[in-house]
């Protein structure tokens, strides 16, 4: 587990409405303090204000290790640093763009040894999704869907992905310094 932070760009329904196609991306960065970011088109949250989010996978983090650790991290404000920097990103991907407001939020990322996140069941009735590697937002609902099916029939229903490379692996696991998780 790693600790990272999402911020939320504020935009008006009717910017909303002209970004209406806008797909979620990954965009690799040559940054010291961030390795890429990615964006999700706007979206109506629980507030009733609408947001563009954007996260980024910072290769200097520490581990977050153990409960407390999670809860300390999960309940701290987010410092002005982080903010700043993904903030300063989105609006230079997105410069046309009116931002009303904005926030941050921490977040905790879950790393998987293949950088996939595992879709698998374990036994009858017992399936899991996990392991986003930073990267689940943009696809959380393709990979629920995959999950909820394999829950509900046993059967993986997608020919173009091969089933075994989203098969949970347990142990322990260290990432090999230099990797892509390598800081982490």
């Amino acid at each position: 587990l790693r600790p990272e932070v999402v911020v939320l760009g504020e935009v008006s329904e009717a910017q909303a409405e002209q970004l209406g196609e806008m797909p979620s991306l990954i965009h690799l960065l040559e940054h010291p303090e961030l390795d890429d970011v990615y964006i999700n088109p706007p979206m109506t949250y629980p507030d009733g204000k609408t947001y563009i989010k954007i996260g980024g996978s910072m290769p200097h983090a520490a581990s977050v290790d153990g409960p407390e650790a999670i809860n300390r991290w999960m309940s701290q404000e987010v410092d002005a640093h982080s903010l700043g920097l993904l903030r300063d990103q989105l609006v230079a991907l997105m410069p046309d763009v009116e931002f009303l407001g904005w926030q941050a939020k921490p977040c905790i990322i879950s790393d998987t040894p293949t950088t996939l996140p595992y879709i698998d069941q374990l036994e009858n009735g017992v399936t899991v999704a996990f392991g986003g590697n930073g990267h689940a937002a943009k696809s959380a609902d393709a990979v629920g869907a995959l999950a909820a099916n394999l829950a509900l029939t046993g059967e993986w229903t997608d020919d173009e992905l091969d089933r075994s490379l989203f098969s949970a692996q347990f142990g322990d696991y260290t990432p090999e310094p230099g990797s892509r998780h390598g800081n982490r």
